[in-house]
């Protein structure tokens, strides 16, 4: 059965109402956002994960912030 039935249907463990809120969370989180996010959003894929990746790696930086990934 495809996800949109399953939804429909109310076979997925969430109410509709849960589902309205999780829609409404992607769309502010794709379409919403600083200038900062716009620019993120311009990042070829993988750009943050190699960021990220080098971070933790990265031994002058707080550990606070290398476990935080």
């Amino acid at each position: 059965m495809p996800f949109y039935q399953e939804v429909l249907s109310g076979k997925t463990g969430y109410s509709f109402e849960e589902i309205s809120e999780f829609l409404v969370r992607i769309y502010k989180e794709q379409f919403g956002g600083s200038h900062q996010v716009a620019i993120d959003r311009k990042q070829p894929p993988g750009t943050h994960e190699s960021t990220l990746s080098r971070m933790q790696k990265d031994t002058t930086i707080s550990p606070d912030l290398r476990s935080s990934g």
